[in-house]
């Protein structure tokens, strides 16, 4: 089996539908056909069920699934490592992020160290703290950036960035003439929340605050063609976010702090325990070593260096 058959393999198995994937493959039907009768033919398997109507795949076809997807992922991770080992700062750095973290602190961190380092490319990619810990153990990624501080067997992490919470609420709000609450205001209010999944630490660890606070928390799950702004606006529960997540809302909301014990919002670095490649070293010295309190210190450090 080659690589390139495998992959055209998991087109397939992906679109379920022998057209579709041609075109994905920029192949026509009859070359596609034989790619995977040859396939079948060198496992011994049947890998597909097909029909006039449908295409499925077989147990033995879930399982060439499985493996194929991890083996294609490992070679280009190998592609990717050997291609970046040289000992010049040049190359590829792959860095992935959750929305809350670009908005809070990234987006300039990442204009600051471009400025810095023009020679150096770098991939984002914005996808949940969760997903991003899973990338970042398989190699797909080099450097996450995630909600609150994590403690995983073979990464390293450091805070880069944290600040109060507050919630955001229509001027409208019962609430809305406030700049100060204690969590005791919270009661009976419907809070916007991500879906737990998307990062369980946080989730469990601020509806425990709440109900230690004597607030039973009402929750709406966001979905994802959903904006949480919005959801404010439109009156469908409150949002637990931050001063300067708050700018980007709309006028008609009011951010309103929140009165201590409360939980800072935490930005933490996170990168495999391991080799590093030259580029992933820089980004690293870069960011652990600005110690940045806000957004605009880091234009500031721009100027002093």
């Amino acid at each position: 089996m080659e690589l390139r058959d495998l992959n055209a393999f998991l087109v397939l198995a992906e679109e379920l539908n022998f057209r579709k994937a041609a075109a994905r493959l920029h192949l026509t039907q009859p070359p596609l056909t034989r790619l995977v009768q040859r396939l079948e033919q060198e496992l011994g398997v049947k890998l597909f069920e097909r029909s006039t109507t449908r295409v499925e795949l077989t147990q033995s076809g879930t399982t060439l699934y499985q493996g194929a997807k991890d083996l294609i992922d490992q070679a280009e991770q190998l592609k990717q490592r050997v291609s970046q080992s040289a000992n010049s700062g040049e190359g590829t750095l792959r860095v992935g992020f959750c929305g809350s973290a670009f908005h809070s602190i990234l987006a300039s961190a990442l204009s600051a160290f471009r400025y810095h380092h023009p020679e150096i490319h770098i991939l984002t990619e914005e996808i949940s703290s969760q997903e991003q810990l899973r990338q970042l153990q398989i190699g797909k990624l080099e450097v996450a950036f995630v909600e609150g501080r994590i403690n995983l067997n073979g990464v390293l992490t450091e805070l880069i960035h944290q600040e109060d919470f507050g919630i955001l609420v229509p001027k409208t709000h019962r609430l809305g003439n406030k700049k100060l609450i204690p969590f005791a205001d919270l009661r009976n209010e419907t809070f916007i929340f991500q879906p737990r999944r998307e990062n369980p630490q946080f989730y469990d660890s601020f509806l425990a605050l709440l109900r230690n606070g004597g607030v039973e928390p009402k929750l709406l799950h966001k979905k994802p063609n959903q904006q949480c702004p919005v959801l404010v606006s439109s009156g469908a529960g409150i949002l637990l976010t931050t001063r300067t997540l708050s700018k980007f809302a709309t006028e008609d909301l009011r951010f309103i702090a929140i009165l201590p014990p409360c939980p800072k919002f935490q930005i933490s670095s996170v990168w495999r325990d391991g080799p590093q490649s030259p580029q992933l070293k820089l980004f690293l010295k870069f960011i652990t070593t600005a110690n940045y309190s806000n957004v605009s210190e880091l234009f500031h450090f721009i100027e002093r260096h």
